[in-house]
This record gives C-alpha cells, structure tokens and sequence, in this order.
C-alpha cells in the first residue's frame, strides 16, 4: 500500500515536472520569437551592434526564465514534504533571479559596453513572452 502511495506520488511529480517543462519551452520560444523582431527591428533602423546588444537583452531574458522554471520544479518537489521550505525556495530564487538580471546588466552595458536602449529593449520586449505563455495557458485550460 505504501509503495503505491509512494508511486502515486512520484507520478503526480513527474506530471507537474513535464508540464512545468512544456510551458517553459513554449515561453522561451515566445521570448525568442519576440526578441528575434526587435533585433532585426534594430538591425534594419539602427546598426549591428544594436542589433547585437538586443540579442543579449532577450538571452538575459531567456536565461532569467529558464532559472524561474529550474527554481519551481525544486519548489514543487520540496512542497510534497515542506510546504513551508517551498516558499523559502521561491522567494530566495526571486532574489536570486533579481542578483542575476542586474548583474547581467552590469556586465552587458559596463563591462561590453552595449547599446542600453537596444539592451532594454530586447529584455523589456521580449518580456512580453510571459503575457503570451499565460493567455496560451488560459485557452488550453
């Protein structure tokens, strides 16, 4: 009996796990989707390196979102056995994923020295990804 709770559990990780992995798939690929057309936008109006630094804009983006869904897989498998630990695990990780998006600033505009409107734009633009991925969530719910 307890091995088929314990099975039973295990699946119902592993089916949040695989859905939590498609919608991330589906937002990082509206990201860069998103962040592909303001580089070209930037690309065809502005120069190259615009265009360049709208890449790195939306790959910070992407990269702050593929860590969110590392971050919820971790928080959704500890809150079978902590709730409490679980929410620990997520507000840490927004604090984390915070560090992260100002360091990669830091280095993008200080450090390589990239067009800060092309930058902004590529990571406030493609932000739009979630706004996306949440109305896709909303139809197939």
């Amino acid at each position: 009996m307890l091995a088929k709770i314990l099975t039973n559990e295990k699946s119902t990780i592993q089916t949040k796990t695989s859905k939590i992995a498609a919608n991330t798939k589906h937002l990082v690929l509206s990201q860069f989707l998103i962040g592909l057309f303001v580089s070209i936008v930037f690309l065809l109006v502005g120069n190259s390196w615009q265009s360049v630094s709208a890449v790195y804009g939306f790959a910070s983006t992407i990269l702050v979102s593929t860590y969110l869904s590392f971050g919820v897989i971790k928080a959704e498998t500890i809150a079978q056995t902590d709730p409490k630990k679980s929410l620990g695990v997520l507000y840490s990780g927004a604090a984390q994923r915070f560090l992260l998006v100002i360091g990669l600033f830091i280095v993008g505009l200080a450090i390589l020295k990239l067009d800060p409107l092309a930058t902004a734009a590529g990571f406030g633009f493609s932000q739009l990804g979630y706004v996306i991925n949440l109305r896709r969530q909303a139809r197939v719910n």
